[in-house]
């Protein structure tokens, strides 16, 4: 139980270092994630879709 303590603490510590606020910089991380894994599959869609949230700030509107 140590290991995560200690990487909880060195996160906490990263948030309280940064520039972003703590959601804001949660949310890039996970669409930074879903990013690689949309690569990995193969997930066109979702990689655009990743690719425009961190481009633009928000992902694009859906054809119709």
């Amino acid at each position: 139980m140590s290991r995560r303590t200690g990487i909880y603490k060195a996160l906490q510590a990263c948030f309280e270092t940064s520039a972003l606020a703590k959601a804001p910089a949660i949310q890039r991380a996970e669409t930074i994630r879903d990013l690689k894994v949309a690569e990995e599959t193969g997930d066109v869609e979702t990689f655009q879709t990743a690719w425009a949230t961190l481009k633009y700030g928000v992902p694009p509107l859906p054809e119709s």
